[in-house]
């Protein structure tokens, strides 16, 4: 039974067209792939399904019956529940006040029946097959898989008929994966419907029954499950990346990182944590964030128990993950974010600053970036990552939220930052992504 259907939805961001006449269909029931490159046109179809943006034309149907979603609180009452990429889980609320937020049980005069949330809650996990969180735990708490999972529990509580999850698995390890993608499956037994978002068709590939491809603001096409290699060329995409032979110009001694070992000029080192909590805190311990009263870790012979401006003075970097939320300043041009890693100012006057002794110039194997422009897109798709002129560089999950095309980009980049001598540790929870770009990896 056809669930819901698109006619040539139509969208215009700031004079872009990111849907240019798309048309789809979801089955009751179904788990749907839609993927598409960074910048095809899936989060704006998400947002006018969320009620988040209203399309410009065409018509939608929903269970036969056409509907316009003028509102986030409308779409939920029609039944439709939306998990975003980025998170915005309240962190000092409890996971079940989170998952019940805008529709906590009432008791008596309308008031919110505190004593039946956290009841209310479980009952939604047990019922996905999701065990080991405490409803009462605040979400700050909360592991990344953990984060996800309440994310996901919220989104198919509101989601009655209808779930969409947008890059659900970014930033999870492969088994973490497994176990989001396993809740998932659940809601076949209550017939609910799925759109699985993402850039990436391999991660949910065993997952969908169909995959349809969107690009550049149209629909390219469906594939069948299983087919995650048609879909990639209807992405316009080539499968795999395939790493640089380098060989080191030096092996001199740069970092050395306790329990990781020794980082040399011109390697590539991975390291992938158990514990995503235990991660943030070593990124943190080598950038000088939050030393440690016994340092261990030490860089270019310096303990790193100083200030983070200290690591900026030493020409160490850190790409952090989730850019968005942490570090990114998504309303300054490419320039003023370079200039703002190296003032000495509470106000520093950035208009003025030379793109070249920040390092972006044509030296670097970067994409070309405009340095005026700011990097919100407003087409979707990753932040390019800035650099000021260091010499060794720390990645926490480079390759959040890209496309295989942009993630190869990011690899040949980083290839090409330790070919020309400098350092560079990678972070990630993805053991298959570090060893096909590190020279070692450590796990911690």
């Amino acid at each position: 039974m056809k669930l819901l259907e698109l006619r040539n939805i139509e969208k215009d961001v700031l004079g872009i067209r990111a849907l240019d006449g798309v048309s789809l269909e979801i089955e009751s029931g179904e788990i749907h792939g839609l993927v598409g490159a960074n910048g095809a046109g899936k989060t704006a179809l998400v947002q006018i399904l969320a009620g988040a943006s209203k399309p410009d034309g065409g018509v939608i149907l929903l269970e036969g019956r056409e509907i316009h979603i003028g509102s986030v609180r409308a779409s939920q009452k029609l039944g439709v529940g939306v998990m975003f990429q980025d998170s915005f889980l309240i962190a000092d609320a409890s996971a079940a006040q989170n998952i019940m937020l805008g529709f906590e049980p009432q008791g008596r005069f309308g008031m919110i029946d505190e004593s039946r949330i956290e009841e209310a809650a479980a009952a939604i996990l047990r019922e996905l097959g999701i065990s080991g969180i405490s409803p009462g735990t605040p979400a700050g708490e909360l592991s990344r898989l953990e984060t996800r999972l309440v994310e996901f529990a919220r989104a198919s509580f509101l989601g009655r008929l209808l779930v969409i999850l947008d890059e659900p698995l970014r930033g999870l390890s492969e088994q973490d994966a497994e176990t989001l993608l396993e809740a998932v499956r659940h809601l076949k037994s209550r017939k609910t419907a799925v759109i699985l978002v993402t850039n990436d068709p391999d991660g949910i590939n065993s997952l969908c029954g169909r995959i349809t491809v969107f690009r550049r603001g149209r629909n390219a096409g469906t594939v069948l499950s299983g087919d995650a290699g048609e879909a990639l060329k209807l992405m316009g995409l080539e499968e795999g990346y395939t790493r640089a032979e380098r060989t080191p110009q030096t092996r001199e001694a740069c970092f050395d990182l306790g329990r990781a070992g020794v980082l040399r000029r011109g390697e590539i080192v991975g390291i992938t944590c158990r514990d995503g909590k235990e991660k943030t805190g070593i990124i943190k311990e080598i950038f000088g964030i939050d030393p440690r009263d016994e340092a261990d870790t030490r860089i270019f012979g310096v303990s790193i128990r100083m200030p983070s401006r200290g690591m900026t003075s030493r020409r160490i970097g850190l790409s952090r993950d989730e850019r968005r939320i942490r570090s990114v300043a998504l309303s300054l041009s490419v320039r003023r974010r370079a200039a703002y890693a190296q003032v000495e100012h509470s106000s520093p006057d950035t208009e003025g600053a030379s793109l070249p002794m920040f390092g972006l110039g044509p030296r670097r194997a970067a994409p070309a970036v405009e340095t005026e422009a700011v990097i919100c897109d407003p087409r979707g798709g990753w932040p390019d990552r800035t650099f000021a002129d260091i010499d060794a560089f720390i990645f926490d999950e480079p390759s959040i939220s890209a496309d295989p095309e942009s993630r190869a980009r990011i690899y040949g980049f980083m290839e090409s930052l330790a070919g020309s001598g400098k350092c560079v540790v990678m972070f990630s929870e993805k053991r298959s992504e570090l060893d096909s770009v590190c020279d070692r990896v450590t796990e911690l």
